[in-house]
């Protein structure tokens, strides 16, 4: 998930990172707070609440879940400073490794980004 700090100009940073197990059907997640290192040095107070706000409603979306039937997409119609961009598949042990994973993938990302 990514948040942009101002709407009409460009720019995104990551808040957080969410892995699917398909077999199990759980959805876990990490999210970065405060000390966030994607975050732009003028990022504000403010701008941390709506993003913790917006992360709380997300994640009460993933609890509640819906059925089997009728999955609920807890990524879609996020908001204007928000998206969500799938990161590739990997395979891992389980979602916890799934999720370092995505975590030094991101980061390598990010700095390449950067350079």
């Amino acid at each position: 998930v990514e948040f942009r700090p101002n709407v009409k100009r460009p720019g995104t940073f990551p808040v957080a990172v969410f892995v699917a197990d398909p077999r199990e059907g759980r959805i876990r997640g990490h999210i970065y707070g405060e000390d966030n290192p994607f975050a732009p040095v003028g990022t504000t107070r403010q701008q941390h609440r709506i993003i913790a706000r917006r992360l709380h409603d997300l994640l009460d979306t993933v609890a509640r879940g819906g059925s089997p039937d009728a999955p609920v997409s807890p990524f879609k119609n996020m908001g204007p400073q928000f998206r969500s961009e799938g990161l590739p598949s990997m395979e891992a042990v389980d979602t916890h490794h799934a999720i370092d994973q995505a975590l030094e993938y991101l980061e390598q990302w990010w700095g390449e980004r950067a350079s």
